[in-house]
């Protein structure tokens, strides 16, 4: 449901990874045909989900709040994860640029270059976002109220290294 969808993330983004690993990968453009207006609305219902237009995706139901008892935006569920989810932007951010590779090689260059734009405006948000300057580290989530969540989550910031999303002396020291 849009509901369950507006609440984890980390589906969304996996998802259109997982599209572009599969469409890069094999080549198959007749799965593609077959699933391309289907795969845009999946980009588009995610890029709706940045309420703020800075790039980066957030939730309006995991919000993060602190004693507020919901289940996370990602699959660190126990973690109470919420509103502009670390994690799930950082796998958002190389799924939109290999989606961008796939949309130039099936000749839409202006969905490619939507894509692009989108990814480079996430990227000049993230590290803002979510580097922490007293542990040098990237926080996990940004809740509503401003606060950045840093609880030393190295699987966000090996994320974020790995999907390209920082400079590389930021990326060695971390």
């Amino acid at each position: 449901t849009p509901e369950m969808e507006e609440s984890y993330l980390m589906t969304r983004s996996a998802g259109l990874f997982g599209v572009a690993a599969y469409l890069l990968g094999t080549g198959d453009t007749a799965w593609f045909a077959a699933r391309a207006e289907q795969i845009w609305e999946a980009v588009e219902f995610t890029r709706a989900l940045d309420a703020d237009g800075d790039g980066l995706i957030e939730s309006p139901r995991r919000l993060g709040l602190t004693g507020g008892g919901q289940w996370a935006s990602c699959w660190w569920d126990v973690i109470s994860f919420g509103h502009k989810d670390a994690f799930s932007n950082a796998i958002l951010h190389p799924a939109l640029l290999r989606l961008a590779t796939w949309y130039d090689g099936q000749g839409e260059e202006a969905r490619a270059a939507d894509l692009r734009a989108w990814a480079t405006a996430l990227k000049q948000a993230f590290v803002p976002t979510f580097l922490n300057p007293d542990t040098g580290w990237l926080g996990g989530w940004r809740s509503p109220d401003d606060r950045l969540h840093d609880y030393a989550f190295l699987f966000v910031n090996g994320a974020a290294i790995v999907g390209d999303l920082l400079e590389s002396e930021l990326a060695d020291d971390i």
